[in-house]
């Protein structure tokens, strides 16, 4: 037997239970969307019109994202980049080209699970502890510092 038919007999054994594990995948990336919406340095990813993602795992961006993963970490949840660029790797290297923005999203692109096997007890302590995290962080000047203009009693500026 070779591990092809291995997982193709995994896969097969599965494909009953398929519409259960996604809808249970789409509850738990339902409930981090809600939960994490508007959070300080977290930003939600949209997805395209009309598509429906299976949810493998929930992925998003966070401030500060290696001391995230070391925070979670001590929280016991297990979270990931999962996707780096290819061009990191020896045999693509040769094709290595310069891509800020890409550099740019590789700093703060983190994954958390999303799979049947997360409870809703599971899925509240994930967002709980990445609001947690988020409260270390310090806020963006632009919501810190409103500007605010005083008024005198005539209503002119610094009257």
């Amino acid at each position: 037997m070779h591990m092809n038919d291995l997982a193709a007999s995994l896969g097969l054994a599965n494909l009953p239970h398929l519409d259960s594990l996604l809808a249970g995948h789409r509850a738990n990336a339902e409930f981090y969307s809600q939960a994490l919406a508007g959070v300080n340095g977290v930003t939600l990813l949209e997805p395209p019109a009309g598509a429906l993602s299976s949810y493998w795992i929930y992925s998003f961006h966070i401030a500060n994202k290696v001391e995230f993963i070391e925070f979670m970490r001590n929280k016991h949840v297990v979270v990931s980049q999962v996707h780096a660029r290819n061009d990191t790797h020896s045999v693509c290297a040769p094709f290595r080209t310069h891509l800020p923005l890409l550099d740019r999203v590789e700093t703060t692109f983190i994954s958390i699970p999303t799979g049947w096997w997360v409870t809703p007890e599971d899925r509240e302590y994930i967002a709980t502890s990445i609001k947690e995290f988020a409260s270390f962080l310090p806020v963006p000047r632009s919501i810190a510092r409103k500007k605010i203009i005083i008024t005198g009693g005539c209503g002119f500026i610094g009257h």
